[in-house]
């Protein structure tokens, strides 16, 4: 639902008053502060250039949709959750709305028009992004050339194609991952790219040794040209620990202190030791200036506890649900009054899910390849768990999780970790999701398992010539279900 808003003519209305999942004013055309003002009246008094307090009771009237039980169930909801937010006035009466300038074009009911630039202000969200998550794994004899100067192509394809970021995993001594240093690999991509981000998810913290992680990773930075963003955690395979030299049980404590040491270095140019349980080194001073400061923008991947407490950038395996942004939004709002907290320069963070992604030619087509690929894949992810490496190992190891064994032995289009189908039905879903309002970043995971060079490229040129152009399409500021 929006109100349009028309200076020229002096009126205002309001549009899609069934869709209870959105809610902004959109203004057509240029106009003056006044002219705005005066066209809202009585339905809502401009605030400033940007928001605008509207009348609940006026707005609900205005939508004509009392007799409806259901409608006006959901209206109810829609205003207790801006109250939650606190987008409502002290006394109830008023919904606090972001006004979106549209230029001279009429915007129609049935398409609000485009989303605002990125660096348009916006109250809510952010403009949605896209991004690439891999693992680089392997499930054939490709020489390990061929599969880097493909995926690199890829990657550059998807920068020309509108996507926002490449994400890399970090996996040792299976076929999970063959690029097991991202600050190797992300560098060589660095030097093939312009705009997009390079981002580990994640850098397994205690597989680093201190010095030599602080050092790799300014080094991306400047390569980079500060497009480094850092994806930060403690692993989740137990043998790449031992591997390593330490137990796995040690894996939290040593992340934890890794990345305090980081941080501090980042900012003060230092390395340091001092105060560890683990480590003990002489300090080291960098010779020369990493691009970002005070360091570059932090994700948590799977942990909505981690990241919304440290105010991290998150990404989730699955969609993100209402409970699940509920909870990370109340944890970064407390997270933010703490001193020191982390990510201070980060004020609008993203917050996405990832998933798999096969676009075909027909839905049957497309999950048909899903599940094929699919199954080699999901058996490369349990065996990434127990004490054992892959290459000695006599099955399939039972996993530490059975809930997350659970979800990967299920159907993985049933259990939303795979969206497959045509481009037209890929386009839906992600639009019906970006409208939702609860995720402004989405992460694919591609290509994955045993793809095809076709598979993999017609995914990805449909993906950007069906889907990106119709999620930007989207508004941007949106409330949640």
């Amino acid at each position: 639902m929006y109100i349009h808003v028309d200076p020229g003519r002096q009126r205002s209305e309001v549009r899609e008053a069934g869709d209870l999942k959105s809610f902004a004013i959109v203004v057509a055309g240029s106009a003056t502060d006044d002219q705005v003002a005066s066209a809202l009246a009585p339905l809502a008094r401009l605030e400033s250039p940007e928001h605008a307090w509207v009348s609940v009771g006026l707005l609900r009237a205005a939508c004509g949709r009392d007799t409806d039980a259901d409608w006006s169930l959901a209206f109810a909801a829609m205003i207790d959750y801006a109250a939650s937010k606190g987008w409502l006035n002290d006394t109830g009466t008023e919904l606090r709305a972001h006004l979106e300038r549209r230029g001279g074009a009429e915007v129609t009911a049935h398409n609000p028009g485009r989303a605002p630039a990125a660096d348009t202000p916006q109250e809510h969200r952010l403009a949605i992004e896209f991004g690439i998550f891999d693992h680089i794994d392997v499930s054939d004899a490709t020489p390990a050339v061929e599969v880097y100067e493909d995926r690199i192509a890829l990657i550059k394809k998807a920068e020309e194609g509108g996507f926002y970021a490449f994400h890399l995993a970090e996996h040792h001594g299976h076929t999970l991952s063959i690029a097991p240093s991202a600050a190797v690999f992300l560098s060589a991509v660095a030097r093939e790219t312009t705009r997009l981000k390079l981002i580990p998810t994640v850098v397994c913290l205690p597989l680093h040794d201190p010095v030599r992680l602080f050092e790799e990773l300014t080094m991306l930075d400047v390569l980079s040209h500060g497009r480094l963003e850092l994806g930060v955690g403690k692993g989740i395979t137990p043998f790449e620990h031992l591997m390593f030299g330490h137990p796995a049980d040690e894996a939290a404590a040593r992340s934890k202190e890794i990345l305090t040491m980081l941080l501090r270095a980042w900012e003060t140019g230092i390395i340091s030791s001092e105060g560890s349980a683990f480590y003990d080194f002489l300090e080291m001073k960098l010779p020369f200036e990493p691009v970002q400061r005070p360091y570059p923008p932090l994700w948590t991947a799977g942990n909505v506890e981690t990241a919304g407490r440290n105010g991290h950038n998150f990404v989730f395996p699955v969609a993100i649900s209402p409970e699940i942004r509920g909870r990370y939004d109340a944890l970064r709002t407390e997270s933010r009054a703490v001193p020191g907290h982390q990510n201070p320069h980060v004020t609008q963070p993203r917050i996405g899910q990832s998933q798999g992604i096969v676009i075909a030619r027909t839905n049957e087509e497309a999950e048909a390849i899903a599940r094929r690929t699919w199954k080699g894949y999901s058996e490369l992810l349990m065996r990434a768990h127990g004490i054992i490496p892959p290459h000695r190992q006599a099955g399939v190891p039972e996993m530490d999780n059975p809930v997350a064994e659970m979800q990967l032995r299920r159907d993985p289009i049933e259990a939303g970790l795979i969206i497959a189908g045509t481009a037209e039905r890929v386009r839906d879903y992600y639009v019906e999701t970006a409208t939702r309002g609860l995720a402004n970043y989405f992460m694919l995971m591609f290509p994955y398992g045993d793809m095809s060079k076709d598979e993999v490229s017609y995914t990805l040129d449909a993906f950007m010539d069906e889907v990106i152009p119709a999620v930007r399409e989207v508004e941007a500021v949106a409330l949640p279900a």
